[in-house]
């Protein structure tokens, strides 16, 4: 009597969206976000989209995640990216505009200063 052998085939499960082609523009996105002050970010933010912000896209980049805008430059010393600033999702209060060849973005000012001063002997807000 001869065994009976069952085949079984592997399939993927496809979402709606489909399977979505590699786009190596992307991966160096992801990299960039990883590698943001040890992978913090990567462990909170989802990558959306990165473009230079020069003729040379090793100087200078901007980042953009799901809570966060990043400006990058590059570390001159120890090739890494350096954050020059960052700024939440949920402080950004109006659209971007472009005026002149720059980004305005109008950002919600924190008003979170608390300074203990000598003089008066407690925490004072100035």
């Amino acid at each position: 009597m001869l065994n009976s052998w069952k085949i079984y085939s592997k399939s993927r499960v496809v979402f709606h969206q489909g399977l979505k082609p590699y786009s190596p523009f992307q991966a160096s996105g992801y990299r960039l976000l990883q590698h943001l002050s040890k992978g913090h970010y990567a462990d909170t933010d989802v990558y959306w989209a990165h473009a230079a912000l020069s003729q040379d896209p090793q100087t200078a980049v901007a980042l953009i995640t799901d809570k966060h805008v990043f400006l990058l430059e590059k570390c001159r010393f120890w090739g890494g990216w350096d954050i020059q600033w960052a700024v939440r999702v949920d402080d950004i209060i109006s659209i971007p505009v472009v005026a002149d060849q720059r980004l305005i973005i109008t950002v919600r000012q924190v008003v979170n200063l608390y300074i203990y001063n000598t003089y008066c002997g407690n925490s004072c807000i100035e």
